[in-house]
């Protein structure tokens, strides 16, 4: 099929009023393609029990959102802007795999949507020298520790502009992940670190850039981007009511590793880090070797010692075609997190999950720090 009309079916409905990402996926599943769900009639709705609503808000609504959709593609060619269905292999597979995650997404720059190591720094606009020295300091370790690392963050003044701009100094991929579209920066004292971001990295949105200024909500929702592209969120500095938390939270349903950085009793600041660490929401990190631990990340080739040899062992258990897949996978990588072995194997979360925790209890697999998996 032509991508560019895949793109443009795919923005048509996704403009329909009441159409989220959450009915637009059920209805794609309903008809195959999202030019079917355009397509059909309203005795093909009715046929699959479609909801009414939704059923006159497609029919009455499709001419104007193709016009607008029409206008958005000619904004994204004309741009050269990348996008990322779905559907498509790049798009982001950790992303992918939540809940309500985007339809389309928006990108501009050179970065890799599916980085071997993901990690979202967020916190306060108004943070303190305490957490900018962090954030320096940790984005600056990791670089030299780590191999295919990515910063993620929000753009936002504060913690998130030092967590960028220390991936922009020690030469590491960061993506900015926008609460508005690609036409405009926000805050625009960032312009210039986002231009210096889309030489190793770039920007990355759900929101289109020829529709209505930007919404207040959508700085909350991009929230869940930030912690569904990343494997390790980690709170620098934040109060008690912040976007960082909201962060933590989606990291939470989304079974990422959240970390906070802790801070005196007194600064309101780090009223949040200290209440999720309090709660057991969040590990306690006081240095970068404490993430890596954390994650169990491996380090640079140069730095590691000879690699231990791939594990043999001997399974009495009968495995069925899904646990056979798993092993093969652990047997021949060694350690694999749940993300890289859906990616992997292709097969759906919930049952991998659960295929996991089977193999957990047999004690032919076990679940290290960072939620990576090896054979016992």
């Amino acid at each position: 099929m032509d991508r560019q009309q895949d793109i443009l079916d795919t923005l048509t409905l996704s403009l329909i009023p009441q159409v989220g990402n959450v009915t637009f996926e059920q209805l794609v599943n309903l008809f195959k393609s999202p030019k079917n769900v355009l397509n059909a009639t309203k005795g093909d709705f009715k046929a699959h029990n479609c909801d009414p609503q939704i059923i006159n808000n497609i029919l009455n609504n499709k001419d104007q959102a193709l016009s607008t959709a029409e206008k958005e593609l000619n904004f994204i060619e004309k741009n050269n802007i990348r996008t990322f269905l779905k559907t498509d292999p790049d798009y982001p597979y950790r992303l992918q795999q939540c809940h309500g995650a985007p339809n389309i997404l928006f990108g501009l720059g050179n970065f890799n949507s599916n980085q071997k190591h993901c990690m979202a720094i967020v916190g306060t606009r108004r943070c303190t020298d305490y957490g900018k020295k962090m954030v320096e300091k940790i984005v600056g370790e990791l670089a030299e520790n780590m191999s295919d690392l990515q910063i993620i963050s929000g753009l936002a003044s504060g913690i998130d502009t030092y967590a960028h701009q220390a991936a922009v100094n020690n030469h590491v991929e960061t993506v900015g992940i926008l609460g508005n579209g690609l036409n405009k920066i926000y805050p625009a004292a960032n312009k210039r670190l986002a231009k210096q971001m889309l030489e190793n990295g770039g920007l990355l949105t759900e929101y289109f850039s020829t529709k209505a200024d930007t919404d207040a909500s959508n700085f909350a929702l991009r929230n869940r981007i930030i912690a569904g592209m990343s494997d390790c969120i980690l709170v620098a500095e934040a109060p008690q009511r912040s976007g960082a938390l909201i962060t933590a939270t989606y990291g939470q349903a989304y079974d990422r590793t959240i970390c906070a950085l802790p801070g005196k009793t007194t600064d309101l600041t780090s009223e949040g880090c200290n209440y999720i660490i309090r709660e057991n929401i969040a590990c306690m990190i006081t240095n970068t070797s404490d993430i890596l631990k954390e994650m169990n990340w491996d380090l640079f080739p140069s730095k590691r010692q000879t690699p231990p040899p791939k594990k043999t062992i001997k399974i009495t258990k009968k495995l069925d075609e899904t646990e056979q897949q798993i092993v093969a996978q652990l047997q021949n990588k060694g350690q694999l997190n749940i993300d890289e072995l859906c990616l992997a194997t292709n097969i759906n979360i919930s049952i991998l999950t659960k295929t996991l925790l089977s193999l957990e209890f047999d004690d032919i697999l076990e679940c290290l720090p960072g939620k990576r998996y090896q054979l016992k």
